[in-house]
């Protein structure tokens, strides 16, 4: 009994199978002349556009760890104009302490105003705006992003500012007050 049972179903799923098969084949439309064909599905494309894919083959790119354990990921590509950095740290608001939401967003926020080595509110943004580029940030629940773009020529002292950011920030009294009542 279980068997016919099990011959009426299957029987029933390729039947249902050859129809909905059957549906998925396009009927021609007019004017419109197949692209692609594989097996029985038809590709149709009424539209003739160009897409314009980069060439690679002038980029290099090379991963490595360094001695303080952050792995980076370098690319170089001759035809780019600027020359930019990320960061990702893997920490976000899921990780915010309870009672204390949007900590990790205030400290992204708290990272632009300034280090030891460049103290001054606003330095990264000026340096990078100065040469040319811009920068931002942003903060999901596992992690946060920091990126810049500048012209080449800035690259060493946007990187000098940008690796103060994480190595010796400052959280000046005043700033933080500021931010708080953003």
């Amino acid at each position: 009994m279980s068997l016919l049972l099990w011959l009426a179903s299957v029987s029933w799923l390729l039947a249902a199978l050859a129809t909905a098969r059957a549906r998925l084949i396009p009927e021609p439309v007019p004017g419109i002349v197949p692209s692609e064909e594989t097996g029985d599905i038809k590709v149709y494309d009424e539209f003739q556009i160009q897409i314009e894919s980069p060439n690679l083959r002038g980029r290099k790119s090379s991963k490595l760890i360094l001695a303080n354990g952050l792995k980076a990921f370098i690319v170089s590509d001759p035809g780019i104009v600027k020359a930019g950095a990320a960061l990702s740290v893997e920490t976000g608001n899921w990780r915010d302490p309870p009672g204390v939401q949007g900590l990790a967003h205030f400290t992204e926020h708290m990272l632009f105003m300034g280090s030891e080595g460049f103290p001054a509110e606003g330095e990264f943004d000026r340096f990078v705006s100065s040469h040319g580029g811009s920068n931002n940030a942003y903060t999901s629940g596992d992690h946060c992003v920091y990126y810049f773009n500048i012209l080449p020529d800035g690259l060493l002292g946007a990187l000098d500012r940008f690796a103060g950011f994480f190595n010796s920030p400052v959280f000046l009294f005043i700033i933080v007050v500021n931010e708080l009542v953003v």
